[in-house]
């Protein structure tokens, strides 16, 4: 008869070391051989909602889009995520700041593609809100260009913090000399708001003067043109995600607005949704 002695892992119920034993007492018992290299433990568990596949390691990164479906089809999944690192890729929605925080906590929402959510403003794409560490990668990004974001998210698992930009895609701003807007506006209306209308755009221009306040920020800019036109860049309303760059701006500087068309009425033009470009 054999007597079996194991070492073992009594919560995974797997053997880590065995040595069969004789039991004629004449025969000298042979110590067990045991590796002296400390056993490793494994990786926590994550909790698994019913019918999901296993998750992936606690170190890895999770996909948005992964993480927005599970979420979205039970809330209560949303605290699983605490901590973990998200990856985003996708379209940049907007870029903003949220009120009452820091100048430098800038937000970037990224569409996540295939994925949609009755949350969303449009009821149709889910997203992701990264705010960034770095502000100024931030106000270079355009409205539809595509991003790849990591952050580590918080109590809002689609809401992560410490975000890095990881790539960009093609800038889709039409970048322009306000001078030459002007002049072709001046030249062919019809044709000059079929090139520019509807489309984001990198207006490069002089800075005649600054005004307004917190709710009506605004530049006159220098339109290089001997007519008596007026042309505007407005900011949005609410805290401005360039507000040190605004604040630092004076007249006579040389400045370059993401901004879209926001209209041209006889000699006035405006530009809306705008922020400098660092």
């Amino acid at each position: 008869m054999k007597t079996w002695a194991c070492l073992g892992v009594a919560a995974l119920g797997l053997a880590v070391g065995c040595d069969a034993r004789k039991s004629d007492p004449t025969v000298a018992d042979k110590p067990a051989v045991v590796s002296d290299k400390p056993v490793a433990k494994p990786a926590p568990k994550r909790p698994v909602a019913k019918g999901d596949d296993p998750q992936p390691p606690a170190d890895a990164d999770l996909s948005a889009a992964e993480v927005a479906k599970d979420v979205l089809a039970d809330p209560r999944n949303e605290a699983q995520y605490r901590g973990r690192t998200i990856v985003a890729e996708g379209p940049v929605r907007k870029v903003f700041r949220r009120p009452n925080t820091p100048p430098d906590a800038v937000v970037v929402e990224v569409v996540i593609p295939g994925v949609s959510s009755p949350r969303s403003p449009d009821g149709v794409a889910a997203y992701c809100q990264c705010r960034l560490e770095d502000a100024d990668k931030a106000l270079s990004l355009t409205v539809g260009q595509t991003v790849k974001i990591r952050g580590r998210c918080g109590p809002a698992a689609l809401a992560p913090d410490g975000c890095a930009i990881l790539s960009t895609g093609p800038d889709p701003a039409l970048k322009v000399e306000l001078t030459d807007v002007v002049a072709e506006f001046l030249k062919d209306p019809a044709a000059a708001k079929a090139k520019y209308e509807g489309k984001p755009l990198a207006v490069t221009a002089e800075v005649e003067r600054k005004e307004g306040g917190a709710e009506n920020r605004h530049l006159l800019l220098k339109h290089g043109s001997d007519k008596p036109a007026t042309v505007k860049a407005q900011w949005p309303r609410g805290p401005a995600v360039d507000e040190r760059q605004f604040e630092a701006v004076k007249p006579g500087d040389r400045v370059t607005i993401k901004c879209r068309l926001g209209g041209v009425v006889l000699l006035s033009m405006s530009f809306e949704d705008c922020r400098l470009v660092p």
